[in-house]
């Protein structure tokens, strides 16, 4: 076998398998075990998830301390109403009113940020897919750096990128009237590196783990030649 040949079974599916797992296990391990803070309608979606409870986050001091009526003064209830003044009213002719919907912060694992652009693509089980996308990246990233399962994995992390392009990439690339004009370069270079990790995690689907793997190892100490019957009973 030439050296091309060698290295293209063994040792280019070694470099993809690192590369993979120098992403995806620090990815992964990011989504599952950090915390991060949702604000505003992520906030109130999460808690609509049942992911945080509603009871245990506080609100803002703005919207929860009511001002205490001076006892001194009269009673504002017997007081007859007054009509709005010029400024209270302003330009539009209606009396202003308090801020509608105001949402505390809220705090939960990063892989949540998955979860909630799963569920504004109207996707089912977004949580569930979120901790799925999640496991695979962390678990997947650490069996291939290792080699074993190595096709299985890839799949699943190949099948991962395709469904993150499609979430994040493809209505990026829809609105431009061009491959290369009109693409954000944040845009574009999220797309070339959701593309160039399916294409490693793709190879290795197909051409398997490649050297230094747990994956050879195994396949080799199956695959022995058997001693013949001669040599047995020899």
């Amino acid at each position: 076998m030439s050296f091309s040949q060698s290295a293209a079974s063994g040792l280019v599916p070694l470099l993809a398998r690192v590369i993979l797992a120098a992403v995806f296990v620090p990815a992964g391990y990011n989504k599952v075990m950090n915390v991060a803070e949702f604000t505003g309608d992520d906030a109130r979606r999460l808690r609509e998830l049942a992911i945080v409870e509603d009871h245990a986050e506080p609100k803002p001091a703005a919207y929860v301390v009511a001002p205490v009526a001076d006892q001194s003064k009269p009673d504002a209830a017997s007081a007859p109403p007054s009509k709005p003044t010029t400024d209270e009213v302003g330009a539009g002719g209606a009396a202003p009113t308090a801020p509608q919907g105001n949402v505390a912060p809220v705090k939960a694992r990063e892989l949540h940020r998955v979860t909630l652009l799963v569920d504004k693509n109207g996707w089912r089980y977004p949580v569930a897919q979120a901790w799925l996308a999640a496991l695979t990246e962390l678990v997947g990233g650490v069996l291939l750096l290792v080699g074993l399962g190595s096709r299985v994995w890839a799949l699943g992390l190949a099948i991962a990128m395709a469904v993150a392009f499609y979430l994040t990439s493809m209505g990026a690339y829809a609105d431009t009237s061009g491959f290369f004009r009109a693409f954000p370069i944040d845009a574009y270079n999220r797309f070339a590196a959701q593309a160039a990790l399916f294409a490693l995690a793709f190879g290795i689907v197909l051409s398997g783990a490649g050297a230094a793997s747990l994956d050879r190892i195994v396949a080799g100490s199956k695959g022995g030649a058997k001693p013949s019957k001669k040599a047995a009973d020899g």
